[in-house]
């Protein structure tokens, strides 16, 4: 069952936007204490994602320009410092590397 989609309007100094809340029922992880592989995490967190996605495109027609998600709400929570690993991306460090993720998809598979 979905949850409503909140909405919000504000308008300052004649601009105006609007802006909605989206309250998420995460699907979570049944075990999150084990730890999984990278895919099996990105698996997990598309289930989510599908969801945000189709909430995103309900908020869009309802005139919703900005829409606000869940903290956490895309892989869950109660993981430990070791089960946690496969949720997490690769973000190198911009000293050694320079990559730019939405120009070159490849470098980091995965992330």
């Amino acid at each position: 069952r979905t949850r409503p989609i909140i909405v919000l309007a504000t308008e300052s100094a004649g601009d105006s936007y609007m802006a909605a809340v989206y309250e998420h029922r995460v699907i979570l992880n049944p075990n999150p204490r084990v730890p999984v592989t990278r895919r099996e995490a990105l698996i997990h967190m598309q289930k989510n994602l599908d969801i945000y996605e189709e909430q995103a495109a309900k908020a869009a027609q309802q005139g919703v320009q900005i829409l606000v998600f869940p903290e956490d709400g895309i892989h869950g929570f109660n993981f430990t410092r070791s089960s946690i690993s496969g949720y997490l991306e690769t973000i190198p460090d911009p000293q050694e590397e320079s990559w730019n993720p939405c120009t070159d998809t490849q470098m980091h598979c995965g992330s």
